[in-house]
C-alpha cells in the first residue's frame, strides 16, 4: 500500500482542528474508509509512516483526531442515508415490522410514548406532617423556637 500523499478536500472543510497533522489526516481517512475491510491498524501505520503505537495514541489520545473521525464518520452517514431508507422502505413494503416501524419513526409518523403516575408512598396530611415535626424537634431541643406554621396562624 503506497501512502497517500494528498490531503482530502473535505478535510480543508473541517474547521477547528489546527493541531491535526497531514498524517494524522490520512491516517484518520483511512479509519473512516476501513469500517470492517482491510487494511489493518498495523497496515494503516505502515502506509502512513508511523508506528503502531502511534497511531493508538492518536486514536485514544488525542481530541483533535477523535472529534475528526467522528465529524468524518457523521458525513460518510449522511452520504449513505438515502441508501439506508431506501434499503429499509423496501424491508417494509416486504414485510419487515422493525424496518417499518424505523421509517415511521424516522419520519416522524410514529411517536414512541411512555406514561409516568407519580404516587405518594405514604399519604399524610398536613397536621400529620406537623405533629412529626414537633417531634422531631422535641427529640432534638428546639422545642423553644416558634413554630413557623402558629405564626402564620396569629
Amino acid at each position: 500500500m503506497n501512502k497517500p500523499t494528498r490531503i482530502p478536500s473535505i478535510a480543508k472543510d473541517i474547521k477547528g482542528l489546527p493541531s491535526l497533522t497531514p498524517t494524522m489526516i490520512i491516517c484518520a481517512e483511512m479509519i473512516i474508509q476501513k469500517r470492517g475491510q482491510s487494511p489493518s491498524y498495523d497496515e494503516i501505520a505502515k502506509t502512513a509512516g508511523i508506528s503502531t503505537r502511534q497511531l493508538h495514541r492518536y486514536r485514544l489520545e488525542n481530541e483533535d483526531f477523535q472529534n475528526y473521525v467522528r465529524r468524518r464518520s457523521l458525513v460518510e452517514c449522511n452520504l449513505l442515508l438515502p441508501q439506508i431508507m431506501s434499503s429499509l422502505t423496501e424491508n417494509a413494503i416486504s414485510g419487515n415490522v422493525r424496518a417499518a416501524e424505523l421509517v415511521l419513526k424516522s419520519l416522524g409518523m410514529l411517536l414512541q410514548s411512555h406514561e409516568i403516575s407519580v404516587s405518594p408512598i405514604i399519604d399524610r396530611s398536613t397536621e400529620t406532617i406537623n405533629i412529626e415535626i414537633q417531634e422531631l424537634k422535641e427529640r432534638l431541643g428546639l422545642n423553644d423556637k416558634p413554630n413557623i406554621n402558629e405564626m402564620e396562624d396569629e
